[in-house]
């Protein structure tokens, strides 16, 4: 789950009614050091992604094949963004 550094004191509270998740990132220009949180297992953003690749080659796809398509789900009420 990626929470924001100022999330932080809102989402802590509520990390024990979240068995499923497997990972807390927290996204933060202050980097590691400027940030603290009792997430179990909370890690950097930057961190995180260190020691990856940094390019992805896009593969080539035949404007015909059949895509996907996801989005959060609204009440009908609620239009989305």
């Amino acid at each position: 789950m990626f929470v924001d550094e100022d999330l932080l004191p809102l989402v802590e509270p509520l990390a024990p009614r979240c068995p499923t998740v497997e990972q807390w990132i927290v996204c933060s220009d202050k980097g590691r050091d400027g940030w603290k949180s009792s997430l179990p297992g909370a890690v950097d953003y930057e961190e995180w992604i260190a020691g990856h690749k940094t390019e992805y080659r896009w593969p080539d796809l035949d404007e015909n094949a059949p895509m996907g398509f996801a989005t959060p789900a609204a009440p009908p009420a609620i239009p989305r963004a």
